[in-house]
């Protein structure tokens, strides 16, 4: 469709807005949650007779932790999975025209990808059950790719 064209345009994503809070509780169900195991510990290398406590609650420290994309995209493709869809959908970061902020959608198509039996109903059906997903999926400008790009 877009091959005799030098740039190539703008991708949009139909789908449906999740909430942020969503992803962070599938995120923490599945067990997706970042730790602090990477940190250094701090040490003192001057010789003081200070005495320093140190917190070992570290439990306490990681649930404190709030999850990243990563995380977050982890927990939504293992429910995804659970739900046995036969075509999983991306999440992709969404400029939200109502509110002029970035969300996440689910995203069941870009506009590269039409008439490619990418949409399944019965996906879309088991998707709606489940995130209580209101009305037909919308078309959302992705965050990063929504200019003209040349084409590589």
């Amino acid at each position: 469709m877009t091959r005799h064209l030098k740039r190539r345009p703008p991708t949009f994503h139909l789908g449906w807005l999740i909430e942020d809070a969503v992803l962070v509780r599938l995120a923490k169900e599945g067990g997706y949650i970042p730790t602090d195991e990477g940190k250094k510990d701090v040490e003192d290398d001057d010789d003081d007779d200070e005495d320093v406590e140190f917190d070992d609650d570290d439990e306490d420290d990681n649930n404190n932790i709030e999850p990243n994309y990563i995380h977050k995209a982890q927990g939504f493709m293992n429910r995804c999975d659970e739900l046995q869809l036969q075509v999983f959908p991306g999440l992709a970061s969404v400029y939200d025209s109502s509110t002029k902020t970035v969300s996440y959608a689910v995203s069941i198509m870009t506009n590269f990808q039409t008439g490619t039996g990418r949409w399944n109903p019965e996906d879309c059906d088991k998707l709606v059950r489940e995130f209580k997903f209101e009305g037909e999926p919308k078309w959302y400008l992705d965050y990063e790719k929504w200019h003209w790009r040349k084409m590589k």
